[in-house]
């Protein structure tokens, strides 16, 4: 289960949730797609940053190694994965603000970015907790 979350105005860069359903647990993760016209080499470790409300939540993924292509016309895209808790995304759903920082690339989020993760955290992460 995803949502499709593009974020900025005039990107085609994706922040998105994954649910990843096992017998007995599930997993969380953020999927993170950047496009543009340069590298911003995603690195392992603490590479995403988000300011909820004021309060700092990073992550540390494995970064974009593996996950790099030029797609079109010189543009390239970059994508990494990110382990995130019910707890966090609960914040985040229900944040009045959202600011996000992935490697030097600065967004922040739509209220129908945060409406798009309060939907898939009601939907599909409050009735398996």
């Amino acid at each position: 289960m995803t949502v499709d979350n593009f974020i900025g105005n005039d990107t085609d860069d994706e922040f998105n949730i994954v649910l990843i359903r096992r017998p007995n647990d599930f997993r969380l993760a953020f999927i993170v797609k950047y496009i543009g016209p340069e590298w911003i080499f995603i690195e392992p470790g603490e590479s995403l940053v988000l300011d909820v409300d004021g309060e700092r939540m990073a992550f540390g993924g494995l970064g974009s190694e593996g996950n790099k292509d030029v797609i079109f016309n010189g543009m390239v895209r970059e994508m990494a994965i990110y382990d995130i808790t019910p707890e966090q995304l609960k914040k985040i759903s229900n944040a009045n603000e959202v600011k996000c920082k992935l490697v030097e690339v600065n967004y922040k989020f739509s209220r129908s970015n945060i409406e798009c993760f309060r939907y898939f955290y009601e939907k599909y992460v409050v009735p398996i907790q």
